[in-house]
């Protein structure tokens, strides 16, 4: 496999990442306020060797228990994602909150080379322990992001580069990430942005997936995304109306906070759905029945428990005399 050159001096990486901290580049960039944190608040140094920490079965098997039913659909994803980029010389992987990687796929056969680069079950990628790396700050920033060769803190993993998304579990709370790491001569791949958006996409996916499974007996509702904003924007909501889950994505839109639902929160009054009044709860309610049976009133009558001239002057009043044609 050829590999990206590194043999750069590490004074020259190091210099570049103090340079930036100094410069207080932290503030508009998520790569240096990474290095920043790795500087200032970790006490690492570029320049230095630190040897990779890899956890035994035992660790491993805690550590991936964090993920509950979570891993029901991050493993066939995982291996999905890893076939369709079989064509790359990449490693496929995914990592727990803690940044631990419990699952990885990968075409590259060089194995030992992988486990020097810390691409292996068990490898711990938090960026206390490993410095900007697509996993660990990925995880801090709890957004997609993109670590190109030379961004990552250490220089011995500047051969390669890592594309990373956060997985957000049906409670809006951080389930881990999935990376994916360019390495060899496909360090710079031009597909790069492809790769990004189809890791991306599988994130979306599972959250969407996970949220559907444990609130399988509630309405779900799905909304447009404002304002650019990615992933799957759902509501739970229960047989009256109010939110009972909501997926990471509905929680920053609609500022839902744990506190607001269990206080309790109306879909209706997150959902622009019209005046909530007793006067169009009542139009609902007969609509839907005069849709079940198709129109005939008598019938709607008998299952609402209303006499027919009630129920008459109600079509009467909300003006659906033609609603089972759909008008």
């Amino acid at each position: 496999m050829t590999l990206v050159d590194i043999s750069a001096q590490p004074e020259r990486h190091g210099a570049k990442i103090r340079s930036a901290v100094a410069a207080g580049d932290g503030a508009r960039s998520r790569i240096a306020a990474s290095w920043h944190r790795c500087a200032s608040y970790y006490g690492l140094a570029p320049e230095s060797v630190v040897s990779r920490r890899i956890l035994t079965e035992r660790e491993l098997r805690d550590s991936r228990e964090q993920l509950g039913s979570l891993s029901d659909r991050i493993f066939p994803a995982l291996s999905r994602l890893s076939k369709i980029l079989s064509p790359y010389n990449v490693c496929t992987s995914f990592a727990t909150p803690d940044g631990v990687i419990v699952a990885l796929e990968t075409f590259v056969d060089d194995a030992d080379a992988l486990r020097n680069w810390g691409l292996a079950r068990g490898a711990d990628w938090s960026e206390p322990r490993e410095g900007t790396n697509g996993i660990g700050t990925c995880l801090v920033e709890e957004t997609p992001i993109a670590i190109r060769h030379d961004e990552h803190f250490f220089l011995r993993d500047t051969v390669m580069t890592c594309l990373a998304a956060p997985v957000f579990d049906h409670l809006g709370q951080i389930g881990g990430a999935f990376n994916v790491s360019l390495c060899g001569s496909d360090v710079d791949s031009p597909a790069r942005a492809l790769i990004a958006s189809l890791v991306l996409s599988s994130t979306r996916q599972i959250e969407i997936d996970h949220f559907h499974a444990c609130y399988a007996n509630r309405k779900i509702i799905s909304l447009p995304p404002a304002n650019g904003q990615s992933g799957g924007v759902l509501l739970a909501v229960d047989a009256d109306g109010v939110i009972c889950g909501a997926t990471r994505a509905a929680r920053t839109q609609f500022s839902l906070t744990d506190a607001r639902l269990r206080s309790g929160v109306c879909a209706s009054d997150v959902v622009a759905q019209g005046d909530d009044d007793f006067g169009t709860s009542e139009r609902s309610v007969i609509r839907r029945e005069l849709v079940r049976t198709n129109g005939n009133v008598s019938a709607a009558a008998r299952n609402l428990g209303v006499s027919l001239a009630t129920l008459k002057r109600r079509i009467a009043r909300y003006e659906l005399r033609n609603v089972f044609r759909g008008e």
